[in-house]
């Protein structure tokens, strides 16, 4: 998603008070009021009050693009003729394949009859794609994270509610499922390395070409 800054008061002075009209890519945040910067180096995870900007309509390229990239469904008319399909992209060109209308031709078709070139001489008509969310599943030894808090998953309830263990290896019962911390910015991360105590005294063999050590 993409914003645009519209505003940013003097007092106290918000880190984009002077970036009014700039554009960013966010991100739902934990914080239900804010949305969180991405891919934008280094104001990357900062804040932007939702009062503060509006939010940018896709142009239909970015549509057809994420479309594409997520394997979207489509519903429009071509010609006329209510159809629906899937999005394909090949040598620089967006297709909507379909079964109703035989259009500029496309080698992969998806399954489909026929292509037809979007940008083309025919008319198209109430374009809309239908997004399936991919969903991620949780399970026992993930390791979730919000805001730099982090916790690992020890067990999954059957009603979705976790067992998460901390950092200092303290038990937690948690009060939402899985889906409610999605949404409320959770995300599945990759877990720090652990080194065991063997691989420990292996390496330190190595280094100090001993034949026996003890850490403690």
């Amino acid at each position: 998603m993409k914003v645009k800054i519209k505003s940013g008061c003097e007092y106290p002075r918000y880190w984009y008070y002077d970036k009014i009209g700039k554009e960013y890519d966010v991100e739902e945040s934990s914080n239900k009021d804010h949305f969180k910067i991405i891919n934008s180096g280094f104001t990357n995870g900062w804040m932007i009050n939702k009062q503060d900007c509006e939010i940018m309509e896709p142009t239909i390229e970015e549509q057809l693009k994420e479309a594409f990239e997520n394997d979207y469904t489509f519903t429009a008319e071509i010609e006329g003729t209510k159809t629906s399909g899937k999005v394909q992209y090949e040598d620089g060109r967006y297709y909507l394949c379909q079964n109703d209308n035989d259009g500029a031709y496309c080698r992969n078709k998806k399954g489909f009859k026929y292509s037809w070139f979007v940008n083309g001489c025919g008319e198209i008509n109430n374009l809309k794609f239908i997004k399936v969310e991919k969903l991620e599943e949780w399970k026992e030894n993930d390791v979730i994270e919000s805001d730099g808090i982090a916790f690992m998953i020890v067990a999954v309830k059957n009603d979705r509610k976790m067992i998460l263990e901390d950092t200092v290896n303290k038990l937690h019962l948690s009060q939402m499922t899985i889906e409610e911390h999605k949404k409320q910015g959770w995300k599945k991360v990759q877990p720090i390395p652990t080194v065991s105590q063997k691989e420990l005294e292996e390496s330190y063999k190595k280094i100090n070409n001993l034949k026996e050590i003890k850490v403690i």
